[in-house]
């Protein structure tokens, strides 16, 4: 089964998000809320797909990209 890491400021978005995706059948292996604990949670728990909010605090989802990746 492919899993998801949800990251995004608000809570509330999280959860419409996954309750949708849960809905569909994908499995929500984690949630972030910032750049920091997305970055930790994406080499954790290497997800195969992440949906990412782009303003994220502390640095952009871009930023956050680039971090994971180093």
């Amino acid at each position: 089964m492919k899993t998801i890491l949800l990251a995004n400021h608000d809570e509330t978005v999280r959860d419409k998000q996954k309750y949708i995706l849960t809905q569909g059948g994908y499995l929500i292996i984690g949630e972030a809320e910032d750049t920091e604990q997305t970055v930790e949670k994406f080499i954790e728990l290497k997800p195969n797909l992440v949906i990412l909010d782009l303003h994220l605090s502390m640095f952009d989802g871009i930023r956050a990209i680039k971090l994971s990746n180093t």
